[in-house]
């Protein structure tokens, strides 16, 4: 009866004593109290307030509480050297995790935010997302971002602000959005909105859709409607705007450009690269409405548009050609563009009857006529009548004719000519009176 006493006794004092290691009054059924101390990275001195370990074993799990701050911590490590850690296992076998709930619905389940300072790798499918040490975060395929085979997204940010976006694949970068907004293809430094760049060629069999080359393609394959367009526009905020334009340039050379002269109608092929619309600049005008529909200045931007009331089409300066067909060529002869009006005299003849009317055929250096022409040699005309000469500023210096100013002469002689003979007709017309008259009288 005695041991039945003692053993009541005895349970009963387990059962509802608290036992305290490093304290009298512990507030747990077992409670352990030890200086506080942040985890040790090196040595193998006392730290933590709670270690388990094995016999025999030089691996342990050490608990503690914070001396600098208030967090908890537990560190798997080397009982002998501190700055050798080893993998801490939570449900090696299967269950879930959770933090922050106690209904865990995946293998880990945080309810709030979290943080990976370095990343997050899912081994199965090698998905990646973490941060490198050049302030880049990444979604990647694999957790080297230079693979060969990986495909991978990732943003810089430099503790404030997200710096650029980059695009990977194949371990090479491939496309990037600058922090200004600048999207690049090809290069790393954008310096436009959009900036395409590589250093492929185009081969023979290349065509807009399959080559390698920097470019734009935009294919409708609706073969079915009339409606069924492509379509790149180019258009500015409006008439007080700047001027849309396409460019074209060879980097450090040259270039040209087209485009709408804003404010005005006028489509133009321009000289510049960046659409310089100053008259010298401009190749080829296009105009919406009015006489000249297209001009073709100059180099110094000149051009004749004084168009009288005619149909309009195509103004320009001088027009060279291996040959002009037409229904008729009209050219100005209004009194009111003209000054210093005098008749030509007989003098102009002698000097027009010096003249010397050839045959010849074009040297066939150049793409012109190979049928035999009629004509004149502009040096000769050139000592007889200077005026009507053109020399070019080619590196021949081309002589031309103003054939056109041939024919006032050839009028004039052949006015000349008109009335000689009316005068020998009317002097042969007088001998025939005479010889009538002398001949009645000898009747």
């Amino acid at each position: 009866m005695k041991r039945l006493v003692v053993v009541f006794l005895l349970s009963t004092f387990f059962a509802e004593a608290q036992t305290g290691v490093g304290t009298t009054t512990p507030k747990n059924k077992f409670q352990i109290e030890a200086a506080t101390a942040d985890p040790a990275t090196s040595g193998s001195s006392a730290n933590g307030n709670l270690r388990l370990s094995g016999s025999g074993a030089s691996h342990a799990l050490d608990f503690g509480l914070s001396s600098t701050s208030t967090y908890s911590w537990l560190q798997a490590r080397s009982t002998s050297a501190y700055d050798t850690y080893y993998n801490l296992l939570l449900n090696p076998n299967g269950g879930r995790v959770g933090i922050g709930t106690t209904s865990p619905a995946q293998a880990l389940d945080v309810t709030g935010t979290g943080k990976f300072s370095a990343g997050l790798i899912n081994n199965g499918s090698r998905t990646y997302l973490g941060k490198d040490g050049a302030n880049m975060h990444w979604l990647a395929s694999t957790d080297n971002v230079a693979e060969p085979y990986n495909l991978a997204y990732g943003y810089e940010s430099n503790g404030t602000s997200i710096q650029s976006h980059k695009w990977y694949i194949g371990g090479v970068e491939k496309m990037k959005i600058s922090s200004t907004g600048k999207l690049g293809l090809g290069t790393s430094t954008p310096s436009t909105a959009l900036h395409i760049q590589n250093e492929n060629i185009i081969s023979g069999a290349d065509d807009p859709a399959t080559n390698s080359v920097p470019s734009i393609y935009v294919y409708n394959s609706n073969n079915t409607s009339t409606a069924a367009n492509s379509i790149i526009t180019v258009r500015s905020g409006g008439l007080n705007g700047g001027k849309p334009y396409f460019s074209a340039d060879v980097a450090g050379s040259f270039g040209f450009s087209m485009g709408l002269n804003n404010p005005s109608n006028q489509f133009i092929i321009n000289t510049s690269w960046n659409f310089n619309t100053a008259a010298s600049n401009n190749a080829i005008i296009i105009n919406r409405s009015g006489l000249s529909r297209v001009l073709i200045p100059a180099d110094n931007g000149a051009v004749t548009t004084d168009w009288p009331a005619w149909g309009g089409g195509l103004a320009t300066w001088d027009i060279c050609a291996a040959s002009i067909f037409s229904n008729a060529v009209t050219t100005r002869s209004d009194r009111r563009l003209k000054n210093t009006i005098l008749n030509l005299d007989s003098s102009i003849i002698s000097k027009y009857l010096q003249l010397r009317p050839i045959t010849f055929y074009w040297n066939q250096d150049q793409p012109r006529d190979p049928k035999l022409q009629y004509g004149f040699i502009a040096q000769e005309i050139e000592t007889i009548f200077p005026e009507m000469v053109n020399t070019g500023t080619d590196e021949m210096q081309t002589k031309s004719v103003n054939y056109q100013a041939l024919h006032a002469i050839s009028l004039k002689v052949i006015q000349s000519q008109q009335a000689e003979i009316e005068e020998l007709k009317k002097k042969q017309a007088e001998l025939d009176n005479r010889l009538s008259l002398l001949e009645a009288k000898l009747k």
